[in-house]
């Protein structure tokens, strides 16, 4: 299996995953300008991953639903005769997905979001992610103030997809991140974890 990963983005998450299941990966600096990559991914984004025998696998939240049904990886996903579970999983993730993750956008693609690239107008489309991210972190903290893991008081794909987003607002808006107890607490347990450790090493990014 190849894993193509931007250091730091949110294919640290199924990259993560691979350290823990001890499953035989190859990981690849994606790069937008190379034409194996560009055939993988239309969309040119990461995670991308190319199994064989089943080809290649895109978006973050399905990789990682893929990754739990590897040898070991079903103890990291969700109980399938459990529905309540069954569905805690599938709100977080989606949380993640469609809430946590664009909040970002404005301050990493400002560009994105306006045809007028004085200082200015780009510093002002930045601003306007923090409130976003402070509405969506006020729904974690106040989530994780009486859960160590985000769903079913266990390590799950659910803890390795936030890590990076946590990660940005630590490294990116660390007056933002300072706000939040409880999200701070889940970020360094799990940058205590050997499998995250590792991960963040043979990428070469900071805790």
């Amino acid at each position: 299996m190849q894993l193509y990963y931007t250091p730091g983005a949110c294919s640290l998450a199924p990259h993560i995953m691979f350290e823990w299941l001890k499953t035989p990966y190859t990981l690849i600096l994606a790069d937008k300008n190379d034409l194996k990559f560009k055939k993988s991914s239309p969309m040119l984004a990461v995670p991308t991953l190319v199994v064989k025998d089943l080809g290649t696998l895109t978006q973050c939240g399905a990789i990682l639903r893929y990754q739990t049904t590897l040898p070991g990886g079903d103890i990291f996903g969700a109980n399938p005769e459990d529905l309540r579970e069954c569905y805690e999983f599938d709100h977080w993730e989606c949380f993640l997905t469609g809430d946590v993750h664009p909040a970002f956008f404005p301050f990493f693609s400002p560009q994105r979001y306006t045809t007028d690239d004085r200082e200015q107008v780009i510093a002002s489309v930045r601003a306007a992610a923090i409130p976003l991210v402070e509405k969506v972190f006020n729904v974690l903290d106040r989530h994780l103030s009486d859960h160590d893991y985000i769903v079913a008081n266990r390590m799950s794909i659910i803890d390795a997809y936030a890590t990076p987003m946590f990660r940005w607002a630590k490294i990116s808006l660390p007056d933002t991140f300072s706000k939040y107890p409880h999200v701070t607490r889940h970020y360094s347990m799990m940058c205590k974890n050997e499998g995250v450790q590792s991960a963040m090493m043979q990428q070469d990014i900071l805790q």
